[in-house]
């Protein structure tokens, strides 16, 4: 099965919706970076409703190569900055 990589805002939604199940169903493993898990944290602390992703088993935290936050993007949090540096990374390495 394949695997996405995520940020914050589809957990927190999909959570509060009561279908965060719904990710490992179509894609498997959800790869987050570990400023994902600490925005998430940071909310659970201030008791918003957001899912504690260290119990989910299909959550697996990784650090970009090149480490957090590698992209500079005014107005991202830090869990879609990571995200988007994946990805960027991930075109790159395509078309080369």
């Amino acid at each position: 099965m394949s695997e996405i990589i995520c940020d914050t805002s589809p957990l927190q939604y999909l959570h509060q919706l009561g279908q965060l199940d719904l990710l490992p169903s179509l894609v498997g493993k959800v790869i987050v970076a570990a400023a994902v898990v600490e925005e998430l944290e940071a909310g659970r602390a201030l008791k918003l409703d957001l899912p504690d992703v260290s119990s989910l088993e299909w959550i697996v935290v990784r650090t970009p190569a090149g480490g957090e936050h590698a992209v500079s993007w005014p107005g991202l949090g830090r869990g879609r900055r990571t995200r988007c540096d994946w990805r960027s990374k991930q075109r790159r390495a395509r078309r080369s």
